[in-house]
């Protein structure tokens, strides 16, 4: 029989102070449920497409009570319980910045079965966008503490670190984030991950249309001088793991890190020694294209 996973897209959208500070560069904040929600949205995708049956115990965009989540996938019998959430220090984009991901467990769970599957789960994240890796934690959150499943609670990025608050509105991050839960729960269940078809095309590869310019990031820590560039280049940004798998168009603008592994036509490599010298060679391209 499928098992069931509950899925929990932490907190809602209007949520009292689950919000980055104020951005600038789109100016507002980003409230912390715009990425979970996203997150869970494509996260039930990838599961159910694996064979895995899914519950959504926060389905609404309000703030679903946390007894109320938990349940619900009590009653339903859920076998985990899957939490998303975006981590916060100070609430402020001085100070510290503290950056990275983390994931938790109850008390004592660190060694079980929930621990066995953060591992899994963690093993992926890693994987993926460059971040700092905080790992398993132990805490007595609610939806780990009143859950009767095994329950894992993630937290993928600082809301009050401006590059990784500036991830949380990124597609390709969102999916791949998701993509990586869904690989670790695969693999603690010992199921086959099956990767989403692409259509396919009427012609041949070579005669689809292609962007003529993208814009790829290696690390979050490049991501505002990427979004700068994007935006006067008026191009799309894509992580390193997703331009490594694709050839999403026919130049790659490349902030941060070499263009090998990269498809494309034409590369462009506006990258330095640190991320002072990748904004300063940005700066000089974007002068020179004015």
């Amino acid at each position: 029989m499928p098992k069931l996973i509950a899925l929990d897209d932490g907190h809602g959208m209007n949520t009292p102070g689950k919000r980055t500070p104020y951005l600038p560069e789109i100016g507002r904040s980003i409230q912390e449920n715009e990425f979970n929600r996203e997150v869970v949205k494509y996260l039930k995708i990838e599961l159910e497409r694996c064979g895995f049956q899914t519950l959504l115990v926060a389905p609404t965009n309000t703030d679903t009570p946390l007894s109320t989540r938990t349940n619900l996938a009590n009653s339903k019998k859920a076998d985990a319980y899957i939490a998303i959430h975006y981590n916060a220090f100070d609430g402020s984009f001085s100070g510290a910045n503290p950056s990275g991901i983390e994931l938790y467990v109850y008390l004592g769970h660190t060694n079980k079965e929930a621990g066995k599957l953060a591992s899994s789960i963690a093993k992926y994240l890693r994987q993926g966008t460059p971040q700092n890796y905080r790992g398993i934690l132990e805490a007595d959150f609610h939806v780990l503490r009143e859950t009767n499943m095994i329950a894992v609670l993630t937290e993928n990025g600082f809301m009050d670190n401006k590059p990784e608050a500036l991830l949380m509105l990124d597609k390709d991050f969102q999916k791949e984030v998701a993509i990586e839960h869904a690989k670790g729960i695969c693999d603690y269940y010992g199921v086959t991950y099956k990767p989403d078809k692409p259509s396919k095309p009427d012609q041949p590869e070579e005669e689809m249309s292609l962007l003529k310019v993208a814009v790829v990031v290696n690390s979050f820590i490049d991501y505002p001088v990427a979004e700068l560039l994007a935006n006067r280049v008026a191009a799309p940004i894509y992580t390193r793991s997703v331009a490594s798998n694709n050839k999403v168009a026919s130049e790659l603008l490349v902030v941060g890190g070499k263009s090998s592994g990269l498809k494309a036509d034409k590369f462009t490599v506006l990258s330095g020694t640190d991320r002072f010298a990748t904004a300063a060679k940005v700066k000089k391209y974007i002068d020179s294209i004015r």
